[in-house]
């Protein structure tokens, strides 16, 4: 899946989490999130970010594959709609 996401200030760099995979509901979760830097003097500035995310699964694919960014977007492709090979 690929896309853009706000990370927020300089402050901040983006950060992927481990993948899941909720068998119940069929489902690959990946959350991008962000992570301070630590400092107390940040540029006030609005970054975005693009991303790629490529994940190997090892038998069927999952049938929903959902990326929930930090700042609350969220992205959701399914097996059969030409998003999901």
């Amino acid at each position: 899946m690929i896309g853009a996401y706000g990370i927020g200030n300089a402050c901040y760099s983006e950060h992927l989490a481990e993948p899941s995979y909720d068998a119940e509901r069929d489902e690959l979760q990946i959350r991008l999130t962000r992570q301070h830097s630590g400092s107390d003097t940040c540029d006030e500035l609005f970054q975005t970010v693009s991303y790629r995310v490529v994940v190997s699964v090892d038998g069927d694919l999952p049938g929903t594959v959902t990326v929930t960014e930090d700042m609350g977007e969220e992205t959701t492709a399914e097996s059969g709609f030409g998003l999901l090979p």
